[in-house]
Formats: structure tokens, sequence, C-alpha cells
């Protein structure tokens, strides 16, 4: 680690920190010398560091005095494009890349974060202009909609979806899921293709390895994302192009499965970060929900030539299913984690079976007992909370949670709103985990593209919703939202139905309500 006067970090031979005030103090230690941030008030000013072990570390400390009220803001950014800056038979920098390598780091520090936003916002505004928009007069929701909204369209690449972070990963297809459903509302061609994209790189990808039996929930995912998709487009050439896979993903669902003592299940790791192998429940339904909509997929391009077999995997299936809640349940039947685990909070994922994938509904009994299990052992305030692999809030299970409460009008759907809306970051994200004291992130993503997807739906399940054939107005809304005369609007929506448009204003005592449509099919 080396600290430039021109106020930057070189780290590992690489431009790194890159700050916009200076500093008062500079310290960089190897490790032998310990942990960087046990010596705060030890050292001053070291410049540099190499550590053999690769553990150097080092800080940059600002001293202030603030009066009250009075605020100051300190600031850095931290480069995506790693250049390396030394070549190994050198000893100094050449003095033409030293200049190259100060003139970045001014354009970095020039680079200012509203400047940026408003620039961004602007661009959005550009493809927000031919879609669907919703206007709630609750600042806060709809600042942080906002900002989920421009976020989710920021991982749009030019052929498929990325994670926009310091690695720049692809986002996996379960991720991908709920970022494209929440997506479908804005019906754009560039969303549109880009996912027909993804959706060809799987396709063409289904034998690589990395889709082994322990990633058999992407076959499910895959189909049930083609399908989904091709409800909002109509397009039935979009199943044609698709449609050997879809048999192929089958294939491989029904072929990979594991005789149990239940019968035949779907076996491999969870992704609660535990690394067990199982016979998840999670996993099995999204595999079922795959076949299933399958099956549908085949009626819709008339094929019913492997259609008896299917259905008799489907069957074998569900039976194995609830004959392993059967055993594993007590009195009240409750849907466990797996063939061997039961009441841990990975408990939570086998709730797919009522969200997203609507297989049982949220009044069940088997749900409504497992989310008395989860609220008794695993909730605290009405927030979930998971000891297993990824420790503290997740996300992506509260917001599973709520869509829950959501579809079974249970008010702590707005308790859990109002804490997403409380720690939210200023960029407008959440990281993937939140820490139960720091409120900050304890796993994964710093910035979840996933959570301001999840946040999008349940926004818009709140005022507009699809189940089966039905289409639900107004489901479940906070009463805060009714502000005189101040409307509630959704405007061309993009539905399974077709675009819909919907605005309620509260005038004195009376709700005013106007909906419109352009159905492709009615609900």
């Amino acid at each position: 680690i080396v600290y430039l006067s021109s106020k930057a970090f070189i780290v590992d031979n690489t431009l790194g920190p890159v700050l916009d005030e200076k500093p008062d103090n500079i310290v960089c230690l190897d490790f032998k010398n310990g942990d960087v941030f046990e010596k705060i008030n030890d050292f001053e000013m070291i410049l540099q560091t190499e550590c053999s072990q690769n553990l150097a570390s080092g800080f940059a400390e600002y001293k202030l005095t603030l009066a009250p009220q009075e605020t100051k803001s300190i600031s850095y950014k931290i480069p995506l494009k790693k250049q390396t800056l030394l070549k190994s038979s050198k000893k100094s920098i050449p003095l033409k890349d030293q200049e190259s390598l100060i003139t970045r780091i001014k354009t970095i520090q020039s680079i200012k974060y509203k400047t940026e936003k408003d620039n961004c916002t602007q661009k959005f505004h550009h493809y927000l202009n031919d879609f669907g928009s919703i206007s709630i007069p609750d600042e806060q929701t709809q600042k942080n909609l906002t900002n989920s909204i421009y976020l989710t369209l920021n991982c749009l690449g030019k052929n498929r979806f990325i994670k926009k972070g310091l690695d720049h990963d692809f986002l996996p297809l379960r991720d991908l899921y709920f970022i494209i459903k929440s997506m479908h509302i804005m019906n754009n061609p560039h969303i549109l293709e880009t996912i027909t994209m993804t959706l060809s790189a799987f396709k063409n990808n289904l034998d690589a390895p990395v889709y082994s039996s322990e990633m058999m929930d992407q076959f499910g995912i895959y189909i049930i994302i083609i399908y989904e998709l091709f409800l909002v487009t109509n397009d039935k050439s979009l199943l044609e192009f698709h449609f050997l896979s879809i048999k192929k993903a089958c294939k491989k669902l029904i072929n990979t499965q594991i005789k149990t003592k239940y019968g035949l299940l779907l076996k491999g790791p969870l992704c609660d970060g535990s690394n067990l192998i199982d016979s998840y429940l999670w996993t099995n339904y999204w595999g079922l929900a795959g076949l299933k909509k399958a099956v549908i997929i085949s009626k819709v391009l008339g094929i019913f030539d492997w259609m008896e077999t299917t259905n008799q995997a489907i069957n074998k299936w569900e039976s194995a299913i609830e004959s392993l809640i059967e055993k594993k349940s007590g009195v009240t039947p409750f849907i466990p984690i797996s063939e061997n685990r039961e009441l841990d909070s990975s408990l939570i994922y086998s709730l797919v079976s009522t969200y997203p994938l609507s297989l049982i509904p949220g009044s069940d009994p088997k749900i409504k007992e497992t989310l008395s299990l989860i609220e008794k052992y695993h909730t605290s305030n009405t927030l979930f909370f998971s000891s297993v692999g990824k420790a503290g809030f997740p996300l992506h299970q509260n917001h599973v949670l709520a869509q829950i409460y959501l579809e079974n009008k249970d008010p702590k759907c707005f308790s859990i709103l109002n804490w997403l809306n409380l720690t939210c970051q200023n960029g407008g994200t959440w990281p993937e985990v939140i820490h139960p004291l720091s409120k900050s992130g304890s796993y994964g993503d710093g910035n979840s593209i996933l959570a301001n997807a999840d946040y999008i739906l349940l926004i818009k399940n709140m005022l507009i919703s699809e189940k089966n054939n039905s289409l639900i107005l107004l489901s479940f809304i906070p009463k805060e939202w009714l502000v005189e005369k101040k409307p509630i609007k959704v405007n061309n929506i993009q539905t399974k139905f077709g675009k819909v448009s919907l605005s309620v204003t509260l005038i004195s005592d009376t709700l005013k309500i106007i909906f419109t449509h352009t159905f492709t099919r009615f609900p």
C-alpha cells in the first residue's frame, strides 16, 4: 500500500481509493505490526508498507470539530477499472505513466455525486417516458421506489444483466427471476431484448458443468421465466424458440431426482450459506413449478407427445413432497426445510411454495403454521432474522415474508415496509443482509439489486397484483398513503392481462377510483 500526495492510494500495484479531501493522518502497516484499525492513536504519517503475507492495511484519518447542527461531508471513490501500474521488472513508474496516473486521479476527484445522479436520472427519465410508472403521496416510499427502478435498470448490460459493483459479476438466474419480474411492468423494448438475450445464453449452456445436480433449481426458474415472459408479451415464437431446451431442462429435473424414503426428490445445497447437502423443499418447489409451467407451454404449442410422462413425474413429485411434510410435521402440518432439517432459520426458504410460486395459497393451514413457527423462533419485532450462514436481517427473505403478509392482509406487511424505508441507504440501495446493531451490511452485496427489485414488486403488488386468472386492485395499502386530494397513481403498468392504469384520490370521506385498461385477455 502506498499513499500518494495527490490524495490516492496504490494498492497491490493498482489505483485504489481516491480521496476528495486531504486527510489529517495516513497510516499503512504490514501484518506483523497488527491490524491498522487497532493502531488508530499510535502512529502518524506512515505513507507506505509492504507485507509478505499480503495482509497489509491502511487508513486515512480526518479530525473534525463540529458546532451544533453543523455538517461536513467527506467523500472518496473506488475505481472499478483495474490497471497494473508497474511492470514487475521496473522499480518505479515511468514519468509518462506518472502523468497519466495523476490525470486519472484528478478526473476521478472531479466527479460529483449529485451531478452524476442528475445525469443518470435524466437518462432514465428518457427510458421511463415510454412505459409504466407509480406515484405515491408518501415521500420516503416514492423516493425509494424511484431509486429502486433506476438502480434495477442500471443492471441492464448490452446483452445480459450484470451486477454493477466492484466485481461486475453476472447475476444468478434465481436473482434474475425477481429482477425480470420487477421489469415486466416496464415493458420497454431494450429491457425485453436484454431478458431474451439472457435466456438465450442460459439456453445455450444447459449442459455446462456449472448447472450440476447442485443447481437444479435454475432449470425450474428458467422455464418459469420463459412462461411468465410469454404471458406479458403474448409472443408464441418465444416458446417455440426455447421449447427443445425446456424439454431438456425437464428431463434434467426428472432424471436428477434421487430416491429417498419419501419418494423421488432433488438433492443439493441451499443458498443459505450453510453448504449442507439435503433434499430441500425450496429446490424441489422450484423444480416442480417449472415442470407444471412446461406442461402449460406444451398445451399452448399443441405438442402433447411427452405430456403424459411429465404429468406422471409431477404427480410422483407432489406425492413425495406431501409424504415428507406429513412425516416431519406434528399434530399441525407445516412445511419443513428438508429431509434432515426442520426448524432452523432456513425454514423461511420453504415459503417459496407461496411466494413467488403460488403452489400453495397463503391462507393454507400448512403455510400459516410455517409462518407461526418462523415468527415464534426466528423474528424480532416482526423482522425475520437468519442465524444460519447469512447472519442478520436478510432483505430478500424479509420481502418474502412481507409478500405473504400482503396476500393474507396482515398489517405486519406494513411493519416490514416501514423498516425497509428506515434502513434504505443514501444511494437508494440496501445491503443483502443488515446487521442488527450497526444497521449496515453484514453479508453479501453492499448494494443489492435484488433488494431493489423486491421493493418494486412489493409496492406494485400492494396496488395491483395478479393471482391465477384474477387481477386484484388495491389489495392492501397503508392508510398513510391516502392523503386528501393527493392521488395514488399507477400509469400504464404491464400485467399478464395487458396494460392497466389506476388513480385513487381521497376527497373528504370518499375514495374516487379511476381504472382504465388495454387488456389483451380479460381476467
